[in-house]
């Protein structure tokens, strides 16, 4: 589980409280969390849910695992979109990891 702030636009984000995880980085807004131990397999899912920022009052937030990656052992990537299709940064994300 990770609870980290979203609103950085480049490098590391701020991990507020986690377990399993080493780091989390943003770049053109798709973020990535690292595991840390790795994972056995990569056969797990994933659960985020996405606070919208204190500025943004008009539109909410839906998370994607980025089509680009697959899950793996190490990290998995995530995109995090407004309903209008445009990535956007958070105020704060939550993820679940369930193997």
């Amino acid at each position: 589980w990770a609870n980290v702030d979203g609103t950085a636009t480049s490098g590391n984000c701020t991990i507020n409280g986690s377990a399993g995880f080493s780091s989390v980085g943003v770049s053109s807004q798709l973020y990535t969390f690292n595991f840390s131990p790795t994972m056995p397999n990569d056969d797990y899912s994933v659960t985020c849910t996405a606070q919208r920022s204190s500025s943004d009052s008009s539109s909410n937030n839906f998370v994607s695992i980025a089509k680009s990656t697959a899950l793996s052992t190490s990290l998995f990537k995530l995109y995090i979109f407004s309903l209008d299709n445009n990535t956007n940064n958070p105020k704060t994300i939550c993820v679940t990891v369930v193997r």
